[in-house]
């Protein structure tokens, strides 16, 4: 792949626990208090914080199931609001 027309540049992106990059923003100098604003809100939600070339968020970029995993475990721990006594 060739950057031709494409500027060489960085990004940061927040990685999840588990290791898949799950948010990116382009490290714009004429922007800083906006790239910062994001990046602090990416790091008070847990996330790992890289700075990264452009063309690694393009070939990067996944979906965790991290959240969907959580939900669904704690579904299963949840005790059910109903005794099967009651049911009868």
């Amino acid at each position: 792949m060739t950057n031709i027309g494409r500027a060489a540049g960085y990004s940061y992106i927040g990685r999840c626990k588990c290791g898949e990059m799950v948010t990116a923003v382009v490290d714009n100098p004429e922007r800083p208090r906006e790239v910062a604003r994001l990046v602090g809100n990416w790091l008070r939600d847990g996330l790992t914080i890289e700075r990264v070339t452009h063309d690694v968020v393009r070939s990067s970029f996944s979906h965790c199931r991290c959240a969907e995993q959580e939900k669904a475990d704690k579904a299963a721990l949840q005790p059910s609001l109903f005794s099967m006594e009651d049911a009868s």
